[in-house]
């Protein structure tokens, strides 16, 4: 269903997705100082950039990684983003990169498909493999939640693992030659 929602959305609207890896170090000074801490100023610039984007916004991408970098206080923020994108109609991607296994890979399902951090889509990396994947498969399922897998990126970096060759004896040569 999310996935549906979004792809009407981009639709009707085109295909923008407002990035919110909102960082204190790309606003504004002047909406710095209006704010004791840095996540309420973060918080406060969402908001006005969701409300100045929602009629041209087919979804919103909203990075963790800037608010976990801000501590207990941008996660608040992070959780309040989400809010208010979700309570605008529009869909929300967490931008997440989750790719863990068993009962951590559950919990990682259960934390960005519910409550505080609840999204509507969010992005999963399955390096660990397609077991990665299955709990939030069942959200997928059950709750019309959506993913989107990370396959291939497009940083410089990929050539690192992405293009690497190994052959049927590589895994374990790489091991021996590292002394494991």
């Amino acid at each position: 269903y999310a996935m549906q929602r979004l792809q009407a959305a981009c639709a009707e609207k085109g295909p923008l997705c407002v990035g919110l890896d909102t960082d204190p170090s790309y606003l504004p000074p002047e909406v710095l100082r209006q704010f004791d801490a840095p996540a309420d100023a973060v918080l406060a610039y969402n908001r006005a950039l969701i409300a100045a984007t929602a009629e041209s916004a087919a979804c919103f991408k909203v990075q963790i990684a800037y608010y976990a970098a801000l501590g207990l206080a941008g996660l608040a923020a992070y959780s309040k983003t989400l809010k208010a994108v979700r309570d605008s109609g529009i869909p929300v991607i967490a931008d997440v990169k989750r790719g863990d296994i068993a009962d951590t890979a559950k919990a990682y399902a259960k934390a960005h498909f519910e409550g505080d951090f609840e999204a509507d889509i969010v992005t999963l990396n399955p390096y660990m493999g397609f077991e990665t994947l299955e709990p939030f498969l069942e959200y997928v399922e059950k709750s019309g939640k959506g993913a989107f897998v990370l396959l291939r990126t497009s940083n410089p970096g990929l050539k690192d693992i992405e293009w690497l060759e190994l052959s049927a004896s590589a895994p374990s040569a790489l091991i021996d030659s590292e002394g494991g």
